[in-house]
């Protein structure tokens, strides 16, 4: 019998590990909160060590860098959004409060940077350039949308958690903008490491004052800049999407 190959053997390692994490769901702590950021911390990291690794056998191109310097510009805009997703103005002046120990804040940090990293590898990563290969002879705008919604239709299995269905619309229709973003930021920068990183920080500041804290998040000066600096940001990310080349769009193609 033919033993498997090193890459199909680590495949099959992070797949065991993952399942085995998500049917047994350990408890490692006596503390809810933090057993259930740790649980998710592995199993994301599981996740997306399996991902890195189904990318890698499917040759998809997403972790070089593009040579084109100018094209990091496009970092700007996105890091924008992820960092406003902080209440910052709540924080700065008191209105939000973390009221949470060092290791909780670090445990989160951990969470949102596997989540980030989980789903970027995922949609971004290996969903999206074999979308991209279907429509190789056409502009990455489809491509773009089609691998952005189904990232944000899988958040509609919130309705099954108790999230009430104004907020899983509302997170579905932020995880489309997000996906479609990142999708643009990749095509622009060819590196998978900028997404990720950009998801983790949206998601640490999303996560932050709900989970760790209390407070006035959402005051209407943020409510107003957020939205100003979103449909600017969008406007930005559809002209940058209806100048990628080609060669851009196939350089991320097995």
């Amino acid at each position: 019998m033919k033993r498997p190959d090193r890459m199909t053997a680590l495949l099959l390692l992070s797949a065991a590990v993952l399942m085995i994490l998500e049917i047994t769901r350990p408890a490692f702590t006596d503390n809810p909160l933090r057993n259930e950021m740790i649980r998710t911390v592995l199993t994301r990291t599981a996740g997306g060590a399996l991902f890195f690794l189904l990318i890698r056998k499917n040759g998809c191109r997403v972790f070089g860098m593009t040579k084109k310097r100018r094209a990091l510009v496009c970092l700007l805009p996105a890091a924008a959004v992820a960092v406003n997703n902080f209440p910052l103005i709540g924080l700065f002046t008191g209105a939000a409060v973390i009221d949470a120990g060092i290791t909780d804040v670090l445990l989160l940090v951990l969470q949102s940077a596997s989540v980030g990293l989980f789903e970027e590898l995922t949609f971004r990563g290996f969903l999206f350039p074999n979308v991209l290969q279907s429509f190789r002879e056409n502009s990455a705008f489809l491509p773009t949308v089609l691998s952005s919604a189904v990232f944000a239709a899988v958040h509609l299995v919130n309705l099954f958690s108790g999230m009430s269905p104004a907020a899983v619309l509302l997170q579905t229709g932020y995880s489309f903008l997000i996906g479609g973003m990142c999708a643009v930021v990749l095509l622009k920068t060819q590196c998978i490491w900028f997404c990720v990183i950009l998801h983790g920080i949206y998601n640490l500041g999303g996560t932050l004052v709900p989970t760790l804290g209390h407070g006035t998040i959402w005051d209407p000066v943020t409510v107003m800049f957020t939205a100003v600096m979103g449909i600017a940001v969008l406007v930005y990310m559809l002209y940058l999407l209806k100048t990628v080349t080609q060669d851009e769009a196939t350089a991320l193609l097995p």
